[in-house]
């Protein structure tokens, strides 16, 4: 199982599990399956100043509001995240075929290319000793995308 189809498959269970009694849940989901969090670090240091890091994995269950998208975080290793699980990004454009969203304070922004069913995520992290960014690219799919292909004998 390559790594699209195991995203596929995580992404149409965690619809499933988090659709029980609930019409529609969300309008899309975006299973970001491979990260990259390069670190610089702030202070003076003998070893390497930029080291990076895989980063974690995780899945944005996310819902369009006019000019706003309010997502779900879930990370794909079950960890908590430190901050909450909620976040409330502004539309930026959905202009087929792009979609693109981000935070008011700029720490986030999502590219979402529909057709071809890809995402972009760029994160800006700020530490006392370290700034970096975590750089993301995942799988997007519609809710009817999903219950469609868990529909599908395989």
């Amino acid at each position: 199982m390559n790594g699209l189809q195991t995203s596929i498959g995580i992404a149409v269970l965690t619809i499933a599990a988090s659709s029980q009694g609930q019409e529609k849940p969300y309008d899309f989901i975006i299973s970001f399956d491979e990260c990259k969090t390069p670190i610089s670090a702030l202070v003076l240091t003998e070893s390497e100043p930029i080291t990076v890091f895989d980063g974690d994995t995780f899945f944005l269950m996310c819902t369009q509001q006019a000019k706003r998208v309010v997502c779900e975080y879930k990370f794909s290793n079950g960890a908590n995240s430190s901050k909450a699980n909620i976040q409330d990004y502004a539309l930026i454009a959905d202009v087929p075929p792009y979609l693109m969203f981000g935070a008011e304070n700029g720490s986030d922004y999502v590219v979402v290319n529909k057709p071809a069913q890809s995402a972009g995520l760029i994160s800006r992290q700020l530490g006392e000793t370290y700034v970096g960014a975590k750089v993301c690219h995942g799988f997007y799919s519609t809710y009817e995308q999903l219950q469609e292909a868990s529909e599908t004998p395989q």
